[in-house]
């Protein structure tokens, strides 16, 4: 009498998820990542661009910084945001559109922003003895052209510095980066119908409304801190549909603080 067969039992393809990376590198990309996102989506929001619009924009930023990263070398992350703005909304059709113009200024109303970021950007580097790349040195701010639109500046060393359209259509328009050719796969007229269009990135996650100055302290309990600013001087009120508490530093008793240390205990 033969014994019965064994049957296999099957192989399992789920896989535990990958465990975050941790370290110096990781942290600084992922503030890289989120800070990028945050400045196209202020921009984004100034210019007035469709959800649509702005998850193309992301998808061929994050592309970018992905498979082209040697193009932020000695360049500002504000520049390649604007460029990628601009190309996407020229490619997704006439009620998109913008020009450099429009997006530099709104761009102007962002804290970080700086006229050298769109006058002053490296399109080639220069070049010393055997090839090699020169650095400029620390802590010296890059040259400004005089005009906008189709200016240049050469240095000795053979560093070539344009305005922002310059390195737009030096750069980002030359058949090395292939930028256009992703941006391009968002044109309604290439693609034919839209559900033809490449799948989009999601929008990273942000942890709390950067437009708001109120910052959650704790993960257990509603506690939000915010700078106490001249034209807030007026007496607090408490809401009459929920009861808060709020302590303001040289204003409010002791007791108020001491209320709110006894809720976090």
């Amino acid at each position: 009498m033969k014994p019965a067969p064994v049957l296999a039992q099957p192989l399992t393809t789920s896989q535990p998820p990958k465990p975050r990376r941790t370290g110096s590198l990781a942290l600084f990309l992922r503030k890289v990542y989120h800070l990028a996102h945050l400045r196209l989506e202020n921009l984004c929001q100034s210019l007035q661009l469709p959800e649509e619009i702005v998850r193309r924009i992301w998808t061929t930023l994050e592309w970018t910084l992905r498979t082209h990263h040697t193009i932020m070398k000695d360049r500002h992350l504000d520049q390649v945001i604007m460029c990628a703005l601009y190309i996407v909304c020229k490619v997704s059709g006439k009620e998109c559109e913008t020009n450099f113009t429009d997006i530099m200024k709104h761009y102007r109303n962002q804290p970080q922003a700086a006229s050298h970021v769109y006058r002053s950007v490296l399109i080639k580097p220069g070049a010393g003895a055997g090839g090699r790349e020169v650095t400029a040195p620390p802590n010296t701010c890059p040259p400004t052209p005089g005009r906008m639109a189709a200016s240049s500046t050469v240095g000795h060393d053979g560093e070539e510095r344009g305005d922002l359209i310059n390195f737009y259509n030096t750069v980002i328009l030359s058949d090395e980066a292939r930028i256009k050719e992703f941006a391009l796969r968002f044109s309604v007229k290439k693609s034919g119908v839209e559900s033809n269009l490449p799948p989009l990135s999601p929008l990273p996650q942000l942890r709390a409304n950067p437009s708001s100055p109120c910052r959650k302290v704790s993960d257990s309990h509603s506690v939000f801190i915010r700078p106490l600013k001249p034209s807030n001087m007026a007496p607090i009120t408490q809401s009459p549909i929920k009861p808060s508490l709020s302590y303001s530093f040289s204003r409010s008793p002791a007791k108020d603080l001491q209320a709110i240390n006894e809720m976090m205990r």
